[in-house]
Order: structure tokens, then C-alpha cells, then sequence
């Protein structure tokens, strides 16, 4: 398994470790827009990763970032319910991804933001996707050891 892919299935760990009772135990499983929901969701996939350069060429390390998304979705019954019903689910993102190390993988996890995309379909949904950029390396031209 690659490196990013145990961050990933951490990230997953962490989120689903002493989760609150008003939180839905984290899938890898992307919602897409227009997907008819009908229970909250929480989920966590990578969104984008960077390579830095090497400090010299001979260094055998890549340092990494990869972007991890946490998707939190919620139905309500009026618009203006979403952004309270959907604070929980990303409250306990923060709390379980925001200072991490994921296990020792991670040299560093930082949030960057959150975006809030509601949609309608047939009921209200609330949809945020917050995101975390973590740091880690790994041996140069293989992801698989670092």
C-alpha cells in the first residue's frame, strides 16, 4: 500500500475513533452533486498532492503534500437549517484531523478551509468539504517507502 494511501485509511482511523453519537462513521465514499441523500454522510478522499523539490539531487526523500477532503453531508428539512445541522460533522473533523501526526505518518496536519456547497433536490442538502493539507515524505521515485 502507498504511503498516501495509509494516510488516507488513517485519516479514516482518526475520524472514526471516539466519533460522537451525531456523527456517521466515515466512509472512503465520495458524494457526488445531484446523489439523492437521504441520512448524513462523512467521508474522506484525496483531493490533490504536491512533490517539493529535492534540497540537492542526490537527496533520496521527497517531501510531499497531499490535500485530504472530509465530506460532511447532511438533509434538512429548510435551507436554513444547513449550516447548523452540518457544524457537528465538521467540528469533529477539526477536532480529530486538526493536530495530528496519523500514526507517525504525517509530519505535520494543517487545516486549510472548508467550502459549503448546498444543493436541492427532492430535500435540502448540506454539503461541506473541508480540507487538510498533510506533509510527509517518502524515497524518491517510490511511494511505497519512506
Amino acid at each position: 500500500m502507498t504511503i498516501r494511501m495509509q494516510v488516507l485509511r488513517a485519516a479514516q482511523t482518526a475520524l472514526n475513533t471516539n466519533r460522537p453519537a451525531d456523527v456517521p462513521e466515515v466512509t472512503l465514499r465520495r458524494t457526488t452533486p445531484g446523489e439523492a441523500v437521504r441520512d448524513s454522510r462523512l467521508s474522506v478522499f484525496l483531493g490533490e498532492e504536491t512533490a517539493l523539490p529535492p534540497r540537492n539531487p542526490g537527496d533520496p526523500f521527497s517531501q510531499r503534500r497531499v490535500v485530504l477532503v472530509v465530506q460532511a453531508i447532511v438533509p434538512v428539512e429548510e435551507p436554513g437549517e444547513a449550516d447548523e445541522a452540518i457544524e457537528p460533522l465538521l467540528a469533529w473533523a477539526e477536532q480529530a484531523l486538526g493536530h495530528t501526526s496519523l500514526g507517525g505518518l504525517a509530519h505535520q496536519t494543517i487545516y486549510t478551509g472548508t467550502q459549503w456547497q448546498p444543493y436541492q433536490l427532492d430535500v435540502v442538502v448540506a454539503m461541506a468539504m473541508a480540507t487538510y493539507e498533510i506533509a510527509y515524505h517518502s524515497t524518491r521515485g517510490d511511494p511505497y517507502s519512506r
